[in-house]
């Protein structure tokens, strides 16, 4: 007697390739290299201090000072075999960019500040491949929109049995619990 089988299918697993999908779609392979203090000027904000998870942007995304502000989210991919074989720590880091790299100078996609770079691999290594991913549409707050008059909440009717446990979910997002015990 044949017994008629059906495939199997994870779903818990197909969910999950629909959720990193779009987080693979956004991420640029690039390479990364390193600059070293001092910071100030830069070339988005002249003689404002950004700190130093910063970074100066390539021809490849500068877009005429456009790329100012844009916060990168960076992660060491591997080494270029330039000096350090292995320099990846499997840290990632955000970088916002300030600066500037220009060609024929520009080795790199970004040029990281020493501490940003540090933070993801070894310098000796001098020049990384890395994953980058732009960070404006996931962290940038909204703007501000002007204020809306809201209208008076209307007071809410309720009938329950003479015993009860009535839930109240507010506008707030805060839930009552309301017991009552009719005499």
């Amino acid at each position: 007697m044949a017994i008629a089988t059906q495939p199997h299918f994870s779903f818990r697993a197909i969910a999950l390739v629909f959720l990193l999908f779009p987080l693979a779609a956004f991420a640029d392979e690039g390479t990364a290299t390193f600059y070293t203090p001092p910071y100030v000027p830069s070339a988005c904000n002249g003689y404002n201090d950004d700190g130093v998870m910063i970074a100066a942007a390539s021809d490849a995304i500068w877009d005429n000072g456009g790329a100012c502000g844009t916060r990168y989210s960076v992660i060491c991919l591997s080494g270029t075999n330039l000096g350090e074989p292995h320099p990846c720590n499997g840290n990632s880091v955000i970088v916002t960019i300030v600066e500037y790299c220009p060609p024929p100078g520009c080795r790199g996609t970004l040029d990281l500040s020493q501490e940003a770079f540090s933070s993801i691999a070894n310098p000796d290594a001098g020049k990384i491949n890395i994953n980058f991913e732009s960070m404006h549409a996931q962290f940038d707050p909204p703007s501000p929109q002007p204020a809306a008059t809201t209208p008076p909440m209307p007071t809410p009717t309720v009938m329950y049995p003479p015993q009860a446990t009535l839930i109240v979910n507010t506008p707030d997002s805060t839930t009552t619990y309301l017991h009552y015990h009719a005499h």
